[in-house]
């Protein structure tokens, strides 16, 4: 993968669109296409289980054309399957997913928190570069971490910068098996929460 690019808009009501730019290289190799694979069920830093809610919105190539998908749920994971099982492809080949999710932004503390598995740890190759630009309403964004590493761990290889209402994360050479994890702390005040979040 050359590069694996998201970005995020947390809107105020809580839910979360996300649109991955992912280039990949497939060489002289003839594919049908990549998995995706998104973590939907998993535990935070703070030791919060996140139970998040996905919908899928579109998948188109380089050229904004339609591309094929199967999404099944496989454990905790939602798995998009992208690609003509009746045609091959070889060379670079670009995938722009655009999804929802609600359930990620919680309150664990006194600030409210988005953490989100950026890339995923089931990738069979390297990602050469990944960057993630997180979008938030004014005067939310109050701190970040970042995390690249392989699954539970807390290697903090990768950079974040941050203003008021906006974060961006980069990381290099992620190897096979490992991902980029993001934590965001949010001013709560600046959202409205379903009942049921504040007792997250």
């Amino acid at each position: 993968i050359n590069s694996f690019v998201s970005d995020i808009n947390i809107h105020a009501d809580t839910t979360v669109d996300v649109t991955e730019t992912i280039s990949v290289d497939f060489n002289d190799l003839e594919k049908h296409g990549i998995y995706r694979t998104i973590p939907v069920d998993y535990t935070s830093i703070t030791g919060h289980s996140l139970n998040i809610r996905f919908k899928l919105l579109s998948v188109v190539d380089g050229q904004s054309q339609p591309v094929t998908v199967n999404q099944s749920r496989e454990g905790k994971n939602v798995k998009l399957r992208l690609g003509n099982a009746d045609r091959t492809i070889t060379g670079l080949q670009t995938y722009i997913i655009h999804y929802q999710v609600s359930r990620t932004v919680t309150v664990p503390t006194d600030s409210a928190e988005f953490y989100w598995n950026v890339t995923g740890t089931g990738w069979p190759v390297p990602i050469l570069s990944a960057t993630t630009t997180i979008h938030a309403p004014e005067n939310s964004v109050t701190n970040t971490i970042c995390f690249k590493d392989y699954y539970g761990g807390s290697g903090t290889s990768c950079t974040h910068t941050v203003d008021d209402a906006s974060a961006t994360f980069t990381a290099k050479n992620i190897q096979p098996g490992q991902g980029l994890t993001i934590s965001v702390a949010l001013d709560q005040n600046q959202f409205v929460f379903p009942g049921w979040l504040r007792n997250l």
